[in-house]
Protein backbone atom coordinates (compact mmCIF):
# COMPACT_ATOMS: atom_id res chain seq x y z
CA UNK A 1 0.00 0.00 0.00
CA UNK A 2 1.48 3.30 -1.04
CA UNK A 3 1.44 6.25 1.28
CA UNK A 4 0.24 9.55 0.04
CA UNK A 5 2.59 12.41 0.69
CA UNK A 6 1.09 15.83 1.14
CA UNK A 7 2.91 18.70 -0.46
CA UNK A 8 3.36 21.64 1.81
CA UNK A 9 2.38 24.93 0.30
CA UNK A 10 4.67 27.87 0.77
CA UNK A 11 3.00 30.68 2.54
CA UNK A 12 3.49 34.32 1.69
CA UNK A 13 5.64 34.76 4.79
CA UNK A 14 8.04 32.03 3.69
CA UNK A 15 8.32 33.55 0.21
CA UNK A 16 9.07 37.00 1.59
CA UNK A 17 11.58 35.57 4.06
CA UNK A 18 13.28 33.75 1.18
CA UNK A 19 13.22 36.90 -0.92
CA UNK A 20 14.65 38.94 1.95
CA UNK A 21 17.34 36.31 2.52
CA UNK A 22 18.31 36.31 -1.15
CA UNK A 23 18.36 40.12 -1.21
CA UNK A 24 20.62 40.09 1.85
CA UNK A 25 22.95 37.61 0.13
CA UNK A 26 23.06 39.80 -2.99
CA UNK A 27 23.87 42.84 -0.84
CA UNK A 28 26.62 40.94 1.00
CA UNK A 29 28.07 39.85 -2.32
CA UNK A 30 28.02 43.42 -3.63
CA UNK A 31 29.75 44.73 -0.52
CA UNK A 32 32.45 42.09 -0.93
CA UNK A 33 32.83 42.97 -4.60
CA UNK A 34 33.11 46.68 -3.89
CA UNK A 35 35.71 46.10 -1.16
CA UNK A 36 37.71 43.95 -3.60
CA UNK A 37 37.39 46.61 -6.31
CA UNK A 38 38.60 49.42 -4.07
CA UNK A 39 41.58 47.35 -2.90
CA UNK A 40 42.45 46.25 -6.44
CA UNK A 41 42.18 49.79 -7.83
CA UNK A 42 44.42 51.14 -5.06
CA UNK A 43 47.01 48.42 -5.67
CA UNK A 44 46.86 49.03 -9.42
CA UNK A 45 47.24 52.79 -8.91
CA UNK A 46 50.32 52.18 -6.77
CA UNK A 47 51.80 49.83 -9.38
CA UNK A 48 50.95 52.27 -12.17
CA UNK A 49 52.76 55.08 -10.40
CA UNK A 50 55.76 53.10 -9.15
CA UNK A 51 56.39 51.21 -12.39
CA UNK A 52 55.54 54.12 -14.69
CA UNK A 53 53.32 51.99 -16.91
CA UNK A 54 51.71 53.49 -19.99
CA UNK A 55 48.15 54.78 -19.93
CA UNK A 56 47.14 52.08 -22.42
CA UNK A 57 47.02 49.43 -19.69
CA UNK A 58 44.48 51.28 -17.55
CA UNK A 59 41.29 50.38 -19.45
CA UNK A 60 41.98 46.62 -19.84
CA UNK A 61 43.06 46.27 -16.21
CA UNK A 62 39.98 48.16 -15.01
CA UNK A 63 37.75 45.84 -17.05
CA UNK A 64 39.58 42.82 -15.65
CA UNK A 65 39.10 44.11 -12.11
CA UNK A 66 35.37 44.58 -12.80
CA UNK A 67 34.98 41.05 -14.20
CA UNK A 68 36.79 39.46 -11.26
CA UNK A 69 34.73 41.57 -8.86
CA UNK A 70 31.46 40.48 -10.51
CA UNK A 71 32.54 36.84 -10.25
CA UNK A 72 33.41 37.37 -6.58
CA UNK A 73 30.07 39.09 -6.04
CA UNK A 74 28.22 36.21 -7.71
CA UNK A 75 30.15 33.68 -5.62
CA UNK A 76 29.41 35.44 -2.34
CA UNK A 77 25.76 35.94 -3.29
CA UNK A 78 25.11 32.36 -4.41
CA UNK A 79 27.10 30.67 -1.66
CA UNK A 80 24.24 30.58 0.85
CA UNK A 81 21.30 31.79 -1.22
CA UNK A 82 18.11 29.79 -1.34
CA UNK A 83 16.99 30.55 -4.87
CA UNK A 84 18.18 29.76 -8.37
CA UNK A 85 21.89 30.51 -8.48
CA UNK A 86 21.84 31.73 -12.08
CA UNK A 87 19.25 34.39 -11.23
CA UNK A 88 20.95 35.44 -8.00
CA UNK A 89 24.30 35.63 -9.81
CA UNK A 90 22.81 37.74 -12.60
CA UNK A 91 21.05 40.09 -10.18
CA UNK A 92 24.15 40.45 -8.03
CA UNK A 93 26.20 41.34 -11.13
CA UNK A 94 23.71 44.01 -12.17
CA UNK A 95 23.46 45.48 -8.66
CA UNK A 96 27.26 45.48 -8.27
CA UNK A 97 27.77 47.24 -11.60
CA UNK A 98 25.10 49.84 -10.81
CA UNK A 99 26.57 50.53 -7.36
CA UNK A 100 30.09 50.66 -8.77
CA UNK A 101 29.05 53.04 -11.54
CA UNK A 102 27.37 55.42 -9.11
CA UNK A 103 30.19 55.25 -6.52
CA UNK A 104 32.91 55.95 -9.09
CA UNK A 105 30.76 58.63 -10.77
CA UNK A 106 30.44 60.39 -7.42
CA UNK A 107 34.19 60.14 -6.87
CA UNK A 108 34.74 61.52 -10.38
CA UNK A 109 32.51 64.50 -9.63
CA UNK A 110 29.65 63.82 -12.03
CA UNK A 111 27.51 61.13 -13.50
CA UNK A 112 29.05 59.22 -16.38
CA UNK A 113 27.45 58.54 -19.72
CA UNK A 114 24.35 56.34 -19.74
CA UNK A 115 25.84 54.22 -22.55
CA UNK A 116 28.64 53.17 -20.23
CA UNK A 117 26.12 52.36 -17.49
CA UNK A 118 24.08 50.26 -19.91
CA UNK A 119 27.19 48.43 -21.11
CA UNK A 120 28.30 47.79 -17.53
CA UNK A 121 24.85 46.53 -16.51
CA UNK A 122 24.74 44.11 -19.43
CA UNK A 123 28.26 42.92 -18.69
CA UNK A 124 27.40 42.46 -15.01
CA UNK A 125 24.26 40.53 -15.95
CA UNK A 126 26.11 38.13 -18.26
CA UNK A 127 29.18 37.60 -16.08
CA UNK A 128 27.03 37.21 -12.95
CA UNK A 129 24.75 34.75 -14.74
CA UNK A 130 27.69 32.65 -15.92
CA UNK A 131 29.31 32.88 -12.49
CA UNK A 132 26.08 31.82 -10.79
CA UNK A 133 25.82 28.75 -13.02
CA UNK A 134 29.47 27.84 -12.46
CA UNK A 135 29.30 28.31 -8.70
CA UNK A 136 26.03 26.39 -8.45
CA UNK A 137 27.75 23.48 -10.18
CA UNK A 138 30.87 23.74 -8.02
CA UNK A 139 29.08 24.32 -4.71
CA UNK A 140 26.28 21.80 -5.10
CA UNK A 141 26.75 18.61 -3.18
CA UNK A 142 26.60 15.50 -5.30
CA UNK A 143 23.53 13.39 -4.74
CA UNK A 144 24.34 9.88 -3.70
CA UNK A 145 21.96 7.37 -5.12
CA UNK A 146 21.82 3.82 -4.03
CA UNK A 147 21.01 1.21 -6.56
CA UNK A 148 19.13 -1.88 -5.50
CA UNK A 149 19.75 -5.16 -7.18
CA UNK A 150 16.77 -6.88 -8.64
Amino acid sequence: MAKKVKKQKRTGGEKSASLAGNAAQILKGCIGGIIFTIAAVLIFAYLLKSMSLSDGVIAPVNEGIKMIAVLLTAYLATKKAGGPAWLIGALSGVVYMALGFFVFSLLDGGMGMWQILLSDLLTGLLVGLIGGIIFQTLLSKPKHTSYKRA
